[in-house]
């Protein structure tokens, strides 16, 4: 693989540049080079290209640096890696990588698809050259939103991936490489670290209420001032309601009763009732989605205790389904045949209650 350089005057017409060409430097593998990032680093006053590649023949991922002062002359001196993978990661590579800073920290984020947490990762700094630290919870989103990149309009910052599809386009297909474009916007916690929300914009647009009741319910559910209570420590409790169509948003407070067991969402996905489960799990200190055959497909972590309240913003379009818990996090689904599908809140083996439930569409 090499990095090719292609010019524009309007960002509409491309003309490639035949004599440019960075191929991977001595002591790094060739097949495995691509996925640049440039951006003029301020504080050494040169551009910095960050590349995707890995040592050989050791092949441990690395983000290799190089750094010029002519990026469209070719002249890239590589400088070595600015981040390899840990023994502990043990990383096969490191994609897409995108550098920024917000406020007083540096950030680096990454996407790789190889290990028990595959999705798009991130480390932290003081200074853009290192030492990059990994966050107790260096994750955004799970494994289904991938290849992020960032960009900020000046004022906030967004992190936008493909949203994977499956094949065959199902319930229980496997996971493709590619899908549809979702975008989070990023903030930072007291700490530096940093937490995903929907766009401000984007639960603007979703703003016409509609009115909701059960459709049905399963299990041991009451009903009482627009709350619901579901009791699910002896067999699973659901509240059923009809589709909320196309696009949507869903918004409500789950607290979990005890810190056993797990509550959320379903979504089925066809009219037999198979479902689709997005669960709040205490335990697990995590929030996961599972498709019909109840099969793991997507993790975040996220600390969880009961007795609290969980905002849940679920944002739909489509096959997908992007749920977002205190403002803080963002776990993105596909879930084939849900817009034409009931749906609901589940409780398995504890107890929850849903509050403050509102769904609006589109203006």
């Amino acid at each position: 693989e090499s990095v090719l350089l292609a010019t524009s005057t309007d960002l509409k017409t491309w003309t490639k540049k035949p004599e440019f060409k960075i191929t991977a430097p001595a002591g790094y593998y060739d097949y495995d080079f691509r996925d640049p990032h440039v951006f003029f680093n301020q504080e050494s006053n040169q551009y910095w290209m960050v590349v995707s590649t890995q040592t050989d023949p050791a092949r441990k991922a690395v983000l290799l640096l190089f750094t010029s002062s002519d990026p469209a002359g070719g002249n890239w001196t590589p400088q070595g890696p600015i981040y390899t993978t840990t023994p502990a990661e043990n990383y096969l590579m490191l994609e897409c990588a995108d550098i920024f800073k917000m406020g007083n920290y540096w950030y680096m984020m990454f996407s790789e698809n190889w290990s028990g947490t595959k999705g798009t990762h991130y480390r932290m700094a003081t200074s853009i050259n290192g030492p990059w630290t990994t966050p107790a919870n260096d994750m955004i989103d799970g494994e289904y939103f991938y290849a992020a990149k960032t960009a900020s309009d000046g004022n906030k910052r967004y992190a936008f991936a493909w949203v994977a599809r499956k094949a065959p386009e199902n319930d229980t297909g496997g996971k493709e490489w590619g899908g549809n474009l979702a975008v989070h916007e990023l903030t930072q916690n007291a700490d530096g670290t940093l937490a995903a929300k929907a766009p401000d914009a984007l639960s603007s647009k979703l703003s016409v209420p509609v009115t909701v009741s059960p459709d049905s319910t399963e299990g041991t559910v009451t009903q009482a001032n627009g709350s619901y209570s579901l009791s699910g420590t002896s067999a699973d409790a659901k509240a059923v309601f009809a589709s909320p169509g196309k696009k949507a948003k869903i918004k409500a407070q789950i607290t979990l009763g005890t810190d056993a067991g797990a509550a959320g969402l379903f979504f089925n996905t066809n009219a037999e009732g198979s479902y689709y489960k997005i669960m709040l799990e205490p335990q697990a200190n995590r929030i996961a989605g599972y498709n019909s055959a109840g099969e793991e497909v997507t993790r975040v972590p996220f600390d969880l205790q009961s007795g609290a309240a969980y905002t849940v913003e679920v944002i739909t379009e489509g096959s997908v389904v992007v749920v977002y818990v205190n403002g803080k996090v963002a776990l993105s689904n596909r879930i084939y045949g849900r817009d034409n599908q009931k749906w609901g809140f589940i409780a398995t083996g504890t107890n929850a209650t849903v509050s403050g439930l509102e769904v609006t569409k589109p203006q």
